[in-house]
């Protein structure tokens, strides 16, 4: 498949591994809180697989969030997936074609072997992305990232974003 070049910020930023963001622990940032701070609509998704969020924080004017653990399955998003200071996490292998929100789009997967990433691949030691589009009109999208997910969850995962208001 067709590798698209898509900065792998999501170990950067520590999601993975528990980081709690720069709110403090006695007034953690909600989901409505960062609705109300960003100049973007935000997104949260109803499925999370039964895993924890771990952290959610607004930095840079990106929302950023994620659940799980880093040494099991865990997944993180970026809000606006699609600008530079959110999104772009570097090189991917486009390994499938999905619906979303009745857009078209990509699974990418990153892997130590790219370009030759595979589905199994993106499932254990890399990880599985999507740029999920906005509901209606615009060009807004989230980035979601998994790793030691299988597709068919990383998916529902993928189609369950609902607006915070």
């Amino acid at each position: 498949m067709a590798v698209i070049a898509a900065a792998a910020i999501f170990a950067a930023v520590g999601l993975a591994s528990g980081y709690r963001g720069a709110q403090s622990a006695s007034s953690p940032l909600t989901w409505s809180k960062a609705a109300a701070r960003a100049s973007f609509h935000v997104y949260r998704p109803h499925e999370t697989l039964g895993l924890k969020l771990s952290g959610l924080f607004i930095s840079h004017g990106c929302l950023l969030a994620g659940w799980g653990t880093r040494k099991g399955p865990h997944f993180g998003l970026y809000e606006p997936g699609n600008s530079v200071q959110c999104g772009q996490p570097g090189e991917a292998t486009a390994v499938a074609r999905t619906v979303i929100n009745g857009v078209h789009v990509h699974v990418l997967v990153q892997c130590p072997t790219v370009p030759k990433c595979t589905v199994r691949d993106g499932e254990g030691k890399g990880e599985l992305l999507v740029f999920v589009p906005e509901r209606g009109p615009g060009h807004y999208s989230i980035q979601l990232q998994s790793m030691h997910v299988a597709l068919g969850r990383f998916l529902k995962v993928a189609r369950s974003f609902q607006r915070v208001r």
